[in-house]
């Protein structure tokens, strides 16, 4: 059963007792054990402190200890040490409760003979071995618990992270890059929403195409940077004038913008088109070669339409285009409808 010399701890102030315990342990177990017999709980102690054991024999009636107060020590001393309870007929029930705190057997003192002593040394050894492999195992679990839970977070905050980068790439890439307004992605995804929403709701909605007059002339003119900064201004004043959350101005390519007003008859779309007009040329944007005024203007084109099923978005938008073609073509700074030109610019 054992294959090794065992180191013997037995803590008995009773002469008797320790001898006939010494006795026992020679019966059963030959020359495979060394022994060390000390009479109080603070010998036991020193013990400890200096060499080591494969199991404790513990008397819980010690000159200087009684009770369980004996195997806590032990216990907090040396939580690994196997300890078997020694005791009387009258304390059965102090032992059981013995175990519950730790010790791993108890012995009846009177009834214990060699073979039955042998066995409860190797099961309170084997049991530690057991327990101690089970809290190795526990440890290791919370352990990896831990780095996984930790591995975890951290993948799950690099999920955030993408998420976080996916939804700003989505939002730059519906920004326009130089005028910091909706792009042409941008326009093309806020016209859908709001096309199938006008047909649920059975509503109106309004398209404003506008270009920037002779910008051509105006980049030739005064170079490249001052157009990227009147591009820039011209759409600040657009938005600036678009006073409700779900109107929309982008930027739809190269010097021409596009207004989008849901829930907006023609004449309301023309009285915004209006404001924008005058708002830009109140930036007072020289443009000494434009052959309308000294400064930068714009043409507008309006198109209203009651979004049906059997129509698409690019319906409205070839009408605005359409109408926006009509206000250049009768000589620009102006404003037309998809029916007829709608004002002429004081020039």
């Amino acid at each position: 059963m054992f294959n090794k010399i065992l180191n013997i701890l037995l803590v008995e102030d009773n002469p008797d007792d320790a001898f006939l315990i010494g006795k026992l342990l020679t019966a059963s177990l030959g020359s495979q054990f060394e022994l060390a017999t000390v009479e109080r709980l603070s010998d036991a102690c020193t013990c400890l402190d200096s060499n080591h054991f494969d199991v404790c024999l513990l008397d819980l009636h010690l000159p200087d200890s009684v009770g369980l107060d004996s195997l806590l020590s032990l216990h907090n001393k040396n939580p690994g040490l196997p300890i078997v309870i020694l005791t009387g007929l009258d304390d059965e029930d102090l032992a059981t409760q013995a175990l519950q705190l730790g010790a791993q057997d108890y012995l009846m003192k009177g009834q214990v003979n060699s073979t039955w002593l042998k066995r409860t040394i190797y099961h309170a050894m084997e049991r530690t071995r057991l327990l101690e492999k089970i809290r190795t195992h526990e440890q290791q679990m919370q352990q990896l618990n831990l780095l996984l839970r930790d591995r975890l977070k951290r993948r799950t905050t690099a999920i955030h992270q993408m998420h976080e980068q996916v939804q700003v790439l989505k939002t730059i890439s519906f920004i326009d890059a130089l005028t910091q307004i909706k792009n042409r992605l941008g326009f093309d995804q806020k016209l859908e929403q709001e096309w199938l929403r006008a047909i649920g709701n059975r509503t109106s909605l309004s398209l404003i195409m506008i270009d920037i007059d002779y910008f051509k002339q105006f980049n030739d003119t005064y170079g490249h940077p001052e157009g990227d900064r009147c591009l820039k201004r011209v759409a600040q004043a657009i938005e600036a004038g678009l006073h409700r959350p779900q109107d929309l101005v982008a930027r739809y390519g190269g010097e021409e913008f596009v207004v989008i007003l849901p829930e907006t008859s023609e004449t309301g779309a023309i009285q915004v088109a209006e404001r924008i007009c005058t708002d830009v040329r109140d930036l007072k944007i020289a443009h000494l070669t434009s052959p309308l005024c000294d400064r930068i203007t714009i043409s507008l084109g309006v198109a209203t339409s009651m979004p049906q099923d059997n129509e698409l978005p690019q319906d409205l938008i070839v009408k605005a285009d359409q109408a926006l073609y009509q206000a250049k073509h009768q000589g620009r700074d102006r404003i037309s409808c998809d029916r007829a030109i709608f004002k002429e610019s004081i020039i």
